[in-house]
């Protein structure tokens, strides 16, 4: 029944961001900039092999539908931050 409740639920940008504990709760320790659709999946992997991790997302730009396909993207992000 939940699950007809939320199938129509349609997300429209994303981002990631790492989180660390911090005294009262999670704290942000840094954020990629916002995505235009929504992020189904991420991962954090030195790519270069340099000894420095990028991040690699799967972004859904555009869903299937009776009118057309759907649209998806792989984007790698190289923070400007870099995190060993």
């Amino acid at each position: 029944m939940l699950g007809r409740v939320f199938k129509n639920i349609s997300y429209v940008s994303g981002d990631v961001r790492g989180l660390l504990w911090g005294e009262f709760g999670f704290e942000d320790r840094w954020q990629i900039r916002n995505i235009n659709g929504y992020v189904a999946d991420f991962v954090v992997v030195d790519m270069k092999k340099d000894g420095f991790n990028e991040i690699v997302e799967l972004v859904v730009v555009k869903q299937p539908s009776l009118f057309g396909n759907g649209e998806s993207l792989i984007v790698t992000l190289f923070p400007e931050k870099r995190f060993p």
